[in-house]
């Protein structure tokens, strides 16, 4: 019982921080997105949020686009599905 404390500090302490990834790191730009926004909704003065915030806009834009552009040129029967798609996804992060 002695050791039990101890250890869960510990492991609640590689939790958390296993969990602060910077925002630019992550994967999914898009959740790294809503993560940068709502950290920001909190503390408006969050450094890293600020600096994340346009960079993971301009990278979600500039992606989204270049997937409608390369939709519009395939010969997909569902492309235009994927058009709007890419369209909604763009409507939530403005």
């Amino acid at each position: 019982m002695k050791y039990f404390l101890p250890l869960f500090f510990v492991a609640m302490l590689l939790t958390r921080c296993g969990n602060n990834k910077n925002l630019l790191e992550r994967s999914d730009e898009d959740k790294a997105l809503q993560e940068a926004i709502k950290k920001l909704s909190k503390n408006s003065d969050n450094a890293d949020a600020t600096y994340a915030l346009p960079i993971l806009y301009k990278s979600i834009l500039n992606t989204r686009l270049a997937r409608i552009k390369s939709y519009e040129t395939g010969a997909d029967i569902s492309r235009w599905d994927n058009i709007i798609n890419e369209y909604e996804a763009l409507q939530l992060i403005y």
